[in-house]
């Protein structure tokens, strides 16, 4: 799990006196134990680093938590992507997020997009996609939001339970 949006790991012993690229350089990341493999506390990592790459082949899967922020997202070279987007009502939100969908199209499919939060937003959103993007790309996308089995729910759930923070990808 890499906390690349300086989150999840903020306050914790994670932090070391080598940011993320001095790390990557160095071949050694200081990461912390999880239950389900690693933590690193990575704030403002890019995940085109091209020695990242070489360093994520030690791992069955990277989770990368950061801001769907469409100037600083770039994907892992060569790796599956799978992105999970939280989508909430109202403001700017939705031509944020749709703004996001358009620059991950224009850099590739990934293997898949999930949307969570808010239902009547992630349909439109989905709608958008299906209407203005390739369709390649929007077949990738889907919405959790309409799900109806208990891990959708508890997902689409947890997502907007969050407190004054943005879920991130």
């Amino acid at each position: 799990m890499v906390d690349a949006g300086g989150r999840v790991f903020a306050e914790s012993s994670a932090r070391s006196l080598f940011d993320w690229r001095a790390q990557v350089e160095r071949g050694c990341l200081h990461t912390l134990p999880l239950p389900h493999g690693d933590g690193w506390h990575a704030p403002g990592l890019q995940a085109d680093a091209p020695a990242l790459a070489r360093l994520a082949l030690e791992y069955d899967c990277l989770l990368i938590d950061a801001a769907p922020d469409t100037a600083a997202w770039r994907p892992l070279p060569g790796a599956a992507q799978v992105i999970v987007l939280e989508v909430s009502a109202g403001g700017t939100a939705l031509m944020e997020r749709y703004a996001f969908l358009k620059t991950v199209s224009a850099l590739g499919t990934p293997a898949g997009v999930g949307l969570l939060g808010d239902a009547a937003t992630c349909a439109r959103l989905l709608a958008a996609c299906r209407q203005f993007l390739e369709p390649a790309f929007a077949a990738c996308v889907y919405s959790v939001s309409a799900e109806l089995d208990a891990f959708a729910a508890l997902a689409v759930r947890m997502a907007s339970e969050e407190t004054g923070r943005t879920a991130r990808i």
